[in-house]
């Protein structure tokens, strides 16, 4: 959790001039509103520029609803009435976050996250972050940047109706940046200046106090009160920052003795409000459309469990999915109770097993008593210099929290219950700051702690006495590769140099040693296997091993003992607990033949791992981690369990080819799967970076043996899933691009524009490049070649440019549908061309889930429950819906003219497209 930069300039200049004149109330003259720059938008077009803004941003968060958010307009509204009147019509949304940030739109859209209410100490510091972002919109900050970056990059000084901002806005996704369309600094802090004299007007008058903001600065730039010197300035912290908060301390010090002396408080509503949003679950889902025609699949499909453990006791059964967490009772092994935990990061009993304790990573902490199956407490902790590496120790009290910082990696523990640091080192290691080179380890009873850090450092740690432990022999020399406690007394890790072998893999020693004292006791060889400690015992858990995804190892001795078809399992002594291939949980001995297992309730669907309709929507095929399941839609029945798939496509005649992985101690497989008769036929011989594309197989082969996992220098080998003969193949000597399939019996090949591979390929295809009709000469370097290739014979049928620009991390990708081609972008942006001649046809915001180039339809996801139907011809909406939950997959159906949807709820909506306009559409 951190303290987003941009929130940081919050009413550092509320004390501004105005307050010149020392007054007998805390009162303020009227702010100046109007701003010396540029603005080409009215205030109505100004409204349709937030419309459309929202249209993007929405679907980025999880939003409460309207009516769970009252609390927070009226706070807004009560700021608003001390305002002139204005047109722009004010929204004012609480959003999901580990952040502690704020932001707005045109149009008066007004985004608070749900930690910045819960840290608030007051409700006039939530009304101070209100009142500057009005302040923003009041002063037109955001039509102004648009004013100049439409004329700077585009050369537009004009918009007229909704429809052409939004055309114009897209179009501006993906025009080059020019520095000089850049606002100077100069600017911004007049800018700010300017907000903060209209919120802190607004925020006087409302009756809230200006001094709770000072304070608040104080606490969100991790000031924590102390007086700022320019001499602290010098001292290597964040300059602009610190400058910020001592112009916050001197303007304070400026406030009239009225302003000096009122006091922060809080309106019973909000406090309520505040407690909500500590206390339950986040909840953002809103009534589906009504009118709408649905099954719920029968039966449903179970999880894919992350981990299942045991108490340190033996007596309990932990199993965390991606949504809940399952306490069990061993025996009998039972269902206790289910706790609502979506995207938690981490469940674990206490050492004394009498609780379990939840970590997210928003830095919540729930503790759940087993015996009464209620939640004791929650905490929602914040470190304002931010946590990018964190854990919950098993007791709940110690949080830590590990980040980067100027001088170099930091070290905090925070004590959960008082919400307080009790120990912090901002200079703990000197080690670049990679992430992924620093974790933390618990030894199974919980009691002690152990920190590794790249290959520098390690630290010991005693919880319950709350000091360190000092490391000696063996581990004074430990590293992060492969690290697991062997029971509380003993260790596995990686020691010596790592031996490349002939076959392109790798084996590293693993030492088992005791701990702390380090004497070796044993040790054994390791490959590309993930390593991990169970609760009780001299045995550790690695996987997976042939076509076994999990073994136990006598870890002093190194050899296996048993194997298990899931990764999800734990062992207690000679007992283990594991899911099954079919979603249940069973507890069994070690060798036994029989063992108990029971149903975990059924949960929301994970996004599809790979999955679809069949083309006449009688089938559903859907994969999960842990399994793949087949029904029939018709008769909503069960067809079959199978392994996961990674990739399928289903043909013209009903047959699902798959490619199962390897999974529940079965080989991986291409198979064509016939749901009439529930038979298989083994098709292709198994590769490992192999991909079911547009109905043929698709393998890399990776040239450079010494780098296995490089995406340069490759052979692309397209195969018949059937027979394994190769149809064509194609050398990458540079860049590989990136491969997808179509429905149509096409492959797309997408790369870079002015990659090395972008510039052969269109360079060998000029004949069939195709530059679309919103390509600019100046924005060439930014886009995207797409080539569209015949799958069976590799014949290259259409060459795209595209403008898409990249992102940092870049998500573009490209579907086509008959003569149409979908573009998504990297703000959720998708733009849809003509195939054939490259025409821009429609731009939206979200991403396609479904097409259709015969009906020329398009299904498009974009806020969380939302289904837009556009025409792909011209970019019209034909339909909009809200569904129960989020949807994971969706099919035109031509023959019945319906669109079938799954969601996460296991439901099947069946959509009738002729019955659009009669749709009753809820809005969010």
């Amino acid at each position: 959790m951190y303290v987003s930069r941009s929130l940081l300039c919050l009413c550092v200049l509320f004390i501004a001039g105005s307050i010149a004149a020392q007054q007998s109330a805390c009162t303020l003259p009227e702010p100046q509103y109007k701003v010396n720059k540029p603005n080409i938008f009215s205030e109505q077009q100004e409204q349709w520029l937030g419309e459309v803004q929202a249209d993007q941003q929405d679907s980025e968060y999880y939003l409460l609803p309207d009516k769970d958010s009252a609390e927070l307009a009226r706070i807004g509204q009560k700021l608003l009435a001390q305002l002139p009147p204005t047109a722009i019509h004010f929204t004012f949304r609480v959003y999901l976050s580990d952040e502690a940030n704020a932001f707005s739109t045109s149009g008066g859209y007004v985004y608070v996250s749900s930690k910045l209410i819960t840290d608030a100490r007051s409700e006039d510091e939530v009304a101070g972050v209100l009142s500057h972002e009005i302040g923003h919109i009041y002063t037109h900050v955001t039509a102004i940047t648009f004013t100049r970056e439409l004329k700077t990059l585009m050369n537009v000084t004009a918009v007229t109706d909704k429809a052409d901002i939004a055309e114009k806005v897209q179009l501006l996704i993906n025009a080059p940046w020019k520095t000089k369309a850049s606002e100077t600094w100069d600017d911004a802090d007049k800018a700010e200046v300017q907000a903060d004299s209209v919120g802190l007007y607004a925020l006087a008058r409302a009756g809230y106090s200006p001094p709770a903001f000072v304070q608040s600065l104080d606490r969100l730039s991790d000031n924590r009160g102390r007086s700022v010197s320019f001499f602290r300035a010098l001292s290597g912290a964040d300059t602009s920052l610190i400058a910020r908060v001592r112009t916050a301390h001197k303007l304070s010090d400026s406030l009239s003795a009225a302003c000096k002396s009122s006091q922060s408080s809080s309106s019973p509503s909000f406090l309520d409000f505040q407690k909500k949003l500590r206390g339950d679950s986040f909840h953002w889902q809103v009534d589906a459309t009504s009118g709408l025609k649905s099954v719920v699949l029968t039966p449903p499909i179970r999880p894919s469990l992350d981990e299942v453990r045991f108490s340190p006791d033996g007596n309990y059964v932990l199993a965390q999915e991606e949504s809940a967490v399952h306490v069990l009772s061993r025996n009998p092994l039972k269902l206790l109770f289910t706790i609502d935990a979506e995207n938690a990061e981490a469940a674990q009993f206490s050492p004394d097993s009498t609780r379990v304790t939840i970590r997210y990573g928003s830095m919540r902490v729930e503790t759940w008593n087993v015996a009464t199956h209620e939640r004791e407490s929650v905490h929602e902790l914040i470190d304002y210099t931010g946590c990018p590496v964190h854990s919950l120790s098993p007791d709940g009290r110690t949080y830590v929290c590990i980040n980067s910082g100027e001088k170099g990696i930091g070290l905090t523990f925070i004590d959960v219950d008082s919400e307080k640091i009790y120990y912090e080192n901002k200079k703990w290691d000197e080690y670049p700051p990679y992430w992924e080179s620093v974790r933390i380890f618990y030894t199974p009873d919980g009691h002690t702690m152990l920190i590794v850090a790249g290959a520098s450092k390690a630290l010991a740690y005693d919880l319950d006495r709350r000091m360190p432990i000092a490391l000696r022999g063996s581990l004074t020399d430990i590293y992060l590769g492969r690290v697991a406690f062997v029971g509380s007394n003993k260790i596995a890790f990686t020691c010596g140099k790592t031996q490349q072998q002939k076959t392109g893999g790798f084996l590293m020693p693993v030492c088992v040693a005791n701990f702390p004292t380090g004497e070796k006791l044993g040790q054994f060889m390791l490959g590309d296997q993930w390593l991990e400690q169970t609760t009780h015992g001299d045995d550790v858990l690695v996987g997976p091993l042939g076509d076994n995804p999990a073994v136990l190892f006598e870890a002093a001795a190194g050899k296996p003992t048993a194997v298990f078809k899931m990764t999800a399992v734990d062992v207690y002594d000679s007992t283990y607990a594991s899911e099954t291939p079919m979603g249940q949980i069973v507890v069994k001995d070690l060798g036994g033949a029989q063992g108990h297992a029971v149903d975990l309730p059924v949960r929301p669907l994970s996004p599809i791992a790979a999955g679809d309709f069949s083309p006449d929507g009688k089938y559903l095929a859907y994969s999960n981690g842990s399994r793949g399941v087949v029904w029939d839609l018709s008769s909503n029945s069960l067809v079959t369990v199978t392994r996961p798939f990674t990739s399928m496509k289903f043909t013209d005649s009903n047959q699902i080819l798959m490619r199962l992985k390897m999974a529940h101690q079965k080989a991986g497989a291409i198979v064509s799967f016939d749901p009439a008769t529930k038979k298989s036929t083994d098709g292709a011989k198994f590769e490992k970076y192999q991909s079911i594309s547009g109905g043929v197989i698709t393998t890399l082969e990776v040239l450079d043996k010494n780098n296995s996992g490089s995406s340069w220098n490759t052979v692309l080998h397209v195969q018949d899933p059937i027979t394994g003969a190769e149809l064509w193949q194609k050398k990458f000597p540079h860049n590989t691009p990136d491969i997808y399939g179509t429905n149509d019996g096409s492959l797309m090949m997408v790369t870079n524009l002015l990659s090395e591979t972008g510039e052969s390929e269109e360079g060998h295809n000029g004949a069939k490049l195709v530059k679309t009709s919103d390509t600019m000469k100046e924005w060439v370097q930014s886009g995207l070649l797409v080539e569209i290739v015949n799958a069976r014979t590799g014949e290259i049928q259409r060459v795209l440019h595209t403008p898409t620009r990249p992102g940092d991390d870049d998500a573009r990708w490209v579907a086509v549908y008959g003569d149409y081609a979908a573009v998504h972008g990297n703000v959720n942006n998708t733009v849809v061309y003509r195939v054939s001649d490259g025409v821009r046809t429609a731009a939206f915001y979200g991403r396609v889930l479904a097409g259709d180039g015969k009906m020329g339809l398009l299904a498009v996801n974009n806020r969380d429950q939302e289904m837009i139907v556009y025409n792909a011809a011209n970019g019209a909406e034909v339909m909009r819906v809200t569904l129960d939950h989020l949807p994971r997959a969706a099919r035109f159906i031509p023959a019945t003219n319906t669109l079938l949807v799954l969601t996460a709820t296991q439901r099947v909506y069946s959509i009738p497209l002729a019955d659009a306009k009669t749709m009753t559409v809820k809005s969010r």
